[in-house]
């Protein structure tokens, strides 16, 4: 018996927006060498990286701060889990006027043809997704061919820009046909979709952080943690946030410093 490689991998990516403070804060302590993924940092302190294939950026919670660029949107995913059949098509519906883009994501749990001398090897199949506008009949909007070797989870998902009003359907569509025998495990069903709304908020003043990193870095997501210089107040002129002392004799006055 021979055994094919495994050939496909998912590739989905993981975007997250974590606030921090409410007011403005001074900022990282020592840029990406304090920003934590599941306890470890994302720079070493000699300018190498844990984790590749991360972007992060941060806003300091001032009034007139920028969006976090790149980070433009809101989502929401909504779970589905429905093995899709060839005579069994799946529809949900988006009824929130302001999507104007879904994420339609599908997962399967083995992509395998065992042949009769008991070689593994990859299978296929073919599937569409439709979308219909308020009614006005379905279009298709993407064709894909899901061909390879897995013998565990893959997912694959596919991005499609809403037009037209609302409210859409989306519609899976499995094009083969089923599988006839146990032989061949080519199933597959639809995980999710996520609606989209493009949006370049700036949560003014928040201090808010966006960090973005492809799945194959982790099998979920990890706990977050920032080593910051936090928010900053009104203080005796004479105080030292580094050493939390006082020096001298105090005038009066008063600048403005971070706490931690």
């Amino acid at each position: 018996m021979k055994e094919d490689p495994d050939n496909l991998r998912s590739t989905q990516t993981v975007e997250i927006v974590d606030l921090w403070c409410e007011g403005e804060i001074e900022g990282l302590v020592n840029g990406l060498k304090s920003v934590y993924l599941d306890g470890v940092p994302i720079e070493n302190a000699d300018g190498s990286r844990n984790f590749e294939e991360v972007r992060f950026e941060y806003v300091k919670g001032t009034q007139g701060q920028a969006a976090l660029s790149g980070f433009d949107s809101v989502q929401n995913e909504v779970g589905v889990g429905v093995v899709v059949t060839h005579a069994t098509p799946v529809v949900r519906t988006i009824s929130d006027a302001d999507v104007d883009t879904v994420r339609v994501t599908i997962a399967l749990g083995q992509l395998t043809h065992q042949k009769s001398n008991g070689d593994l090897k990859g299978s296929q199949f073919e599937y569409v997704i439709e979308v219909q506008s308020a009614g006005g009949g379905f279009v298709e909007r993407v064709r894909d061919v899901v061909k390879g070797k897995r013998t565990n989870g893959y997912k694959r998902a596919k991005k499609i820009a809403l037009t037209g009003p609302a409210p859409w359907d989306i519609r899976v569509r499995r094009i083969s046909v089923d599988a006839p025998t146990l032989a061949t495990q080519n199933a597959f069903a639809w995980e999710s979709y996520t609606e989209i709304k493009s949006l370049r908020l700036r949560y003014p003043n928040s201090a808010v952080s966006g960090l973005r990193f492809s799945a194959q870095q982790s099998n979920r997501v990890p706990a977050r943690a920032f080593d910051i210089m936090a928010m900053r107040v009104q203080v005796p002129s004479n105080y030292n946030p580094l050493t939390r002392a006082y020096a001298g004799t105090w005038d009066g006055t008063f600048t403005t410093a971070w706490t931690d």
